[in-house]
C-alpha cells in the first residue's frame, strides 16, 4: 500500500503565494485604457472629465474622421457596466455639445470597482464606432 505524498515545506508555500497573486493580477483590469473597433474611418475617444469617484461622472466624446476632421450630427450612447454580474448597467445618451462633441453630462458612477464604459457612435450616414474605456472607481 503506497502512503500519501505531502509536502507543506517552503517551496509549497512559495508556490502557492506566487499562484495566488498570479490569479489575483489576472482579475483586474488594466488602468484607464481606451480601445476602437469598427468603422476605421471614424476616431473616438472618449474622456472622463474628472477622476473616477462615485456620483457623478461627466463624459466627453469626441467623433472625428481620419483627417481628424469633426463629425457632427451622430447618435452616442454610453454604457457603464462593472466587471463582475448582478449590477444594473448606467445607459446614457451623449448629447452634442459642438461639431464632433459629445456630452455625457448626467453619467453617474453607481458603485466603487473596476467599470467598462462602452461608447457606441453612429454617423447620420450609417457609420458606426465603438469604444471602450476600462476605470476603476475607488470607495470613499
Amino acid at each position: 500500500m503506497r502512503s500519501p505524498i505531502t509536502s507543506s515545506g517552503p517551496s509549497t508555500a512559495l508556490f502557492l503565494l506566487i499562484s495566488l497573486t498570479l490569479i489575483l493580477t489576472a482579475c483586474k483590469p488594466p488602468a484607464d485604457r481606451p480601445a476602437t473597433s469598427g468603422d476605421t474611418s471614424l476616431r473616438l475617444t472618449a474622456t472622463l472629465v474628472d477622476q473616477p469617484a462615485l456620483g457623478p461622472a461627466p463624459l466627453v466624446v469626441t467623433l472625428t474622421d481620419e483627417g481628424g476632421e469633426p463629425i457632427a450630427g451622430a447618435a452616442v450612447e454610453v454604457v457603464g457596466d462593472m466587471t463582475h454580474a448582478g449590477m444594473q448597467p448606467v445607459i446614457r445618451t451623449a448629447v452634442e455639445s459642438e461639431a464632433g462633441t459629445y456630452r455625457a453630462d448626467d453619467f453617474t458612477f453607481t458603485m466603487a470597482g473596476d467599470w467598462i464604459i462602452t461608447v457606441t457612435a453612429t454617423t447620420d450616414d450609417g457609420r458606426r464606432v465603438v469604444g471602450e474605456l476600462l476605470t476603476t472607481v475607488p470607495g470613499r
